[in-house]
């Protein structure tokens, strides 16, 4: 997961200075695991009494636990530090929460 607006950034850099057809991955380099994203949603809305259960039906055999792309590409046409990454999946985070009307006030 990313912030959508670092992803336009990317994408802009890309089209500007990238060189046409070359692969780049539009990510930010670290995997987030679902489970982690949806406890920090409950977290922050309040709901920490809440527990999460997995139906084991629902799983396949063959999912893949860990999931990142290198970003060594895309960052050579744009610099996006780690912070600036966290902190605007931290705004996308709230702003999310607050458009579903979970938050009423962060």
């Amino acid at each position: 997961f990313m912030s959508v607006r670092l992803a336009c950034r990317m994408l802009e850099a890309i089209m500007t200075k990238g060189t046409a057809g070359e692969v780049y991955h539009i990510c930010s380099g670290y995997s987030i695991p679902i489970e982690s994203l949806v406890r920090e949603m409950l977290k922050r809305a309040g709901m920490l009494d809440l527990s999460l259960k997995v139906d084991e039906s629902l799983l396949r055999g063959f999912d893949i636990p860990d999931i990142y792309v290198s970003t060594k590409k895309v960052g050579a046409l744009i610099e996006i530090p780690r912070e600036e990454m966290e902190r605007a999946y931290e705004e996308d985070l709230t702003a999310l929460l607050k458009g579903a009307g979970v938050l009423e006030k962060i």
